[in-house]
């Protein structure tokens, strides 16, 4: 999206100016503290409810001509099908599922079995991945800051751009406040949208990143990528990178170096060998790799020897990275979850329902696929049935968005 923004007018909602004042706000004391959190919320608030407007449009007039839609998407270039971002009140949206086509159709209901079943939840998962990679990126970043008080100069922090996600309609649609960005000015770290070269132009923000990367308890490790050589000429090298090699880092005007393309940050779970995909897809959660005993590579598992929809090449440290991730997989298996199920039924305290058992599963660094395994392993009836009525009310959820999106494009192939 940031390729876009450029030629925006941005006077009619700043919603990324806001944002970024109300998070400068002081919170020390109890007091501050609070009406930061108030003001914040309000906002967030807002923003949700502007999102949810423009989704509505969209998601709405998908069937319509371009000519007859009240909100058409923008010129972004590439395929329109799969990458129209629309504009709406300082706000930038895509629609996720918008390229799957007839493929989201395809599988019966094996789709919603494995993931490799299903194109639609494969950009469904993407679009989120983005939304919580942003989220450690700036919680991270609020922890570096806070290092660096009193202990002199320190890295600038990142910031991050106010995002959310709005299901309606059976479609995803990612909403982004319109960040002041422009690839051609304003990159320092990564590569385009337009598939230019890496780049690492600034020291401060390398600095910031691998600082974030640190406290993220992600190392650095190579890739091979294609920079600029000499007289601009695209030249093949192996980079040492802190995080993913998809990130993109921008300095810009108004003095703040801003973080974007966030979703493959987190490093990807053992590749299911069926689904090639599943790199994509299935990543471990940030609070299981916070308590490794040892940091992880963001692009584990993404070499070309591994097979992956997306490859990093193949730098000389791969194998290791995988391997350090494939052990962390299993750790997760054989440690954290049957740990959890143990802790949980021995003090089951709080946890009642979809959004507590949600939230208990995250806080173990456990993720909601592996709802099965957790079944698997009570033996309180009253948690296994908890489980199973979670993983039948995930898939039904996942049949009602597709009959949704059948309906949507079955207007579309009649107009």
């Amino acid at each position: 999206m940031a390729a876009a923004v450029a030629a925006l007018d941005l006077n009619v909602v700043d919603w990324n100016a806001k944002y970024q004042a109300v998070l400068d706000a002081d919170e020390r004391g109890f007091e501050a503290a609070i009406a930061k959190g108030v003001t914040l919320a309000a906002f967030y608030g807002r923003f949700m409810a502007c999102a949810a407007e423009a989704a509505a449009a969209i998601v709405e007039e998908l069937g319509l001509p371009a000519g007859l839609k009240t909100l058409p998407p923008m010129a972004a270039g590439g395929d329109a099908a799969t990458d129209a971002v629309y504009y709406f009140k300082g706000m930038l949206l895509r629609v996720a599922e918008a390229g799957c086509g007839a493929g989201d159709a395809a599988g019966g209901m094996d789709a919603f079995v494995h993931a490799a079943g299903s194109v639609a939840a494969t950009a469904r998962k993407v679009a989120a991945h983005e939304l919580r990679g942003l989220a450690a990126l700036h919680a991270a970043s609020v922890a570096a800051g806070r290092e660096g008080e009193g202990s002199g100069p320190a890295p600038p922090p990142l910031s991050t751009v106010m995002s959310v996600l709005v299901d309606y309609g059976g479609f995803r649609v990612y909403a982004m406040a319109a960040p002041p960005t422009d690839d051609a000015r304003t990159l320092v770290y990564g590569t385009s949208d337009d598939g230019g070269p890496f780049v690492q132009r600034s020291t401060a923000a390398a600095a910031a990143l691998r600082r974030v990367g640190r406290l993220l308890h992600l190392k650095p490790h190579a890739v091979e990528a294609v920079v600029a050589g000499a007289g601009g000429v695209p030249t093949p090298r192996t980079l040492v990178i802190p995080l993913s090699v998809e990130l993109q880092a921008h300095e810009c005007a108004d003095g703040r170096t801003y973080v974007l393309n966030a979703g493959r940050l987190l490093p990807a779970d053992l590749p299911d060998a069926a689904d090639a995909l599943s790199t994509l897809t299935a990543t471990l959660r940030p609070e299981l790799v916070a308590r490794l005993d040892r940091p992880l590579s963001s692009d584990a598992f993404r070499s070309s020897a591994s097979g992956a929809a997306f490859s990093i090449g193949a730098p000389p440290d791969a194998a290791s990275n995988d391997v350090d991730a494939a052990k962390a997989s299993q750790y997760l298996l054989t440690t954290v979850v049957p740990r959890f199920v143990a802790g949980l039924e021995a003090a089951p305290v709080g946890v009642y329902d979809s959004a507590t058992l949600t939230r208990a599963l995250h806080a173990a660094g456990i993720n909601a696929r592996y709802l099965g395994r957790v079944a698997a392993q009570a033996s309180a009836p009253w948690l296994r049935e908890l489980c199973e009525v979670e993983m039948v009310a995930r898939v039904l959820k996942h049949v009602l968005a597709r009959s949704q999106r059948t309906l949507v494009r079955q207007v579309a192939d009649a107009t």
